[in-house]
């Protein structure tokens, strides 16, 4: 009997780009799974898209899970086969995992989400609209890190990096943290040429779920001259950050494959607004190669929500 588990897990598993195409995606496949599109048979890799009318098959001792838009992931075992469209039997069992949520079509900002097989509704990704975030780069200023991201709480430093296209020429170059009030929270000298600046957290007194913004620049006259842009971050609330780790441990439930376990690891963070999580641990998965287009769909999101335009053209 094929599984069926509601995972909620407002990311946005990112089909805006292919929404008219790709109804599911193949999560994981185990032994001798036979995958076709149409007439043409594929090979089955972690992350394919699947339209509608695509066919998955499982021989013996085979295993495959199939997660749809509405966050349904059908786990298809021996002997088993599955028609994306086509309607499931009543009596399919029904197994609901609380606390994630795939975010189904980041494209569709209705008040509720797409229908699949009459199954579940839901409302739009919590982290609305992807949109590009203009002024990431401007007077050959480039932040990287963190930028219109969320983050987890640092440890011990946080470390703030710019692009190597960076030139820190200028006399006394500073980087300067604001709150959300635009109050300094501190200045930090940085040497010319550098790259990055680690900052101790004892000199930045972060706060969980508050919002901070950086930025380059020099004093002149008493005067703050600012270099490029402000780049704004927000730390993961303590709710946030007990949510996602009940996230992950449903995740890791599932006994997925490690590509199919990373690719879904890399959704969770997504959800969380932790977009530079995502491309951390997505960015070695689509370089493996042997993964599905699903992978660059998400690649391309995380960075156009954090104005990389450059990283992003790499995924479009």
């Amino acid at each position: 009997m094929k599984r069926i588990i509601l995972i909620p897990l407002f990311l946005s598993f990112i089909f805006f780009r292919s929404a008219a195409f790709a109804s599911a995606v193949l999560v994981d496949a185990k032994g001798a799974v036979e995958v076709k599109i149409g007439d043409k048979a594929v090979e089955p890799k972690v992350g394919l898209e699947l339209p509608d009318g695509s066919s998955i098959k499982t021989k013996k001792g085979a295993k495959a899970q199939v997660m749809f838009l509405d966050g349904t992931i059908r786990t298809l075992v021996a002997n088993e086969s599955l028609i994306v469209g086509k309607l499931e039997k009543s009596g399919a069992q029904t197994t609901v995992i609380e606390g994630i949520q795939l975010a189904l079509n980041e494209a569709s900002q209705s008040g509720e989400g797409p229908t699949v097989h009459g199954m579940v509704k839901m409302g739009p990704p919590a982290t609305g609209k992807p949109k590009i975030i203009l002024g990431s780069s401007s007077f050959g200023i480039e932040g990287l890190y963190p930028i219109h991201t969320t983050i987890l709480m640092p440890k011990q430093d946080l470390v703030f990096m710019w692009s190597d296209t960076t030139k820190i020429d200028w006399t006394n170059p500073v980087l300067v943290v604001k709150n959300a009030e635009k109050k300094q929270m501190g200045i930090f000298s940085v040497p010319k040429g550098a790259k990055q600046l680690v900052v101790p957290l004892s000199q930045l007194k972060l706060k969980s779920g508050e919002t901070y913004s950086w930025h380059l620049g020099y004093k002149q006259k008493g005067i703050m001259i600012v270099k490029g842009s402000h780049y704004p971050f927000t730390i993961l609330g303590k709710k946030g950050e007990a949510s996602l780790q009940k996230d992950i441990e449903t995740i890791k439930t599932l006994e997925f494959s490690p590509k199919a376990e990373t690719l879904m690891l890399g959704q969770v963070y997504y959800k969380y607004g932790l977009y530079h999580h995502t491309t951390e641990i997505l960015v070695p998965l689509s370089q493996a190669g042997d993964v599905g287009g699903a992978v660059k769909q998400i690649l391309f999101v995380s960075y156009l929500r954090m104005g990389l335009s450059s990283e992003m053209e790499k995924y479009r």
